[in-house]
């Protein structure tokens, strides 16, 4: 299973890589049918993300509607969906991402917080 490594500014408690894991049954909705929502569930979830009550932490319609559009439809391959999952996880002080396989990061996670990014 892929998974996103985020880079983000280092605090005092560790690296700044954060992972995500994806969810399987996001990418099986987003690569399938979809939730089957109109057109008024589509703008209702579009809004939740853009408007939201602090606008720092909104997000641009350009990365929003075609998440919401894929989640409503479905219809987009595994790669789109994932591709789509990491624009909305995205946060306003990432500094860089990268798709991964999960076999391709360490099992033993004990030193997890010393993991450093290298270009």
């Amino acid at each position: 299973m892929k998974v996103v490594i985020h880079k983000r500014p280092a605090d005092e408690d560790g690296s700044g890589i954060e992972i995500q894991h994806f969810n399987s049954t996001l990418l099986s909705l987003m690569a399938g049918r979809g939730h089957g929502w109109d057109a008024d569930r589509i703008a209702y979830e579009v809004g939740k993300f853009t408007t939201p009550p602090s606008p720092e932490v909104g997000k641009s319609v350009d990365v929003v509607q075609p998440y919401i559009n894929a989640l409503a439809r479905g219809g987009v391959t595994e790669s789109q969906a994932i591709e789509l999952i990491r624009a909305m996880s995205d946060k306003a002080d990432c500094e860089g991402c990268v798709v991964v396989e999960d076999t391709d990061l360490p099992s033993d996670r004990y030193f997890r917080n010393a993991w450093e990014w290298e270009d």
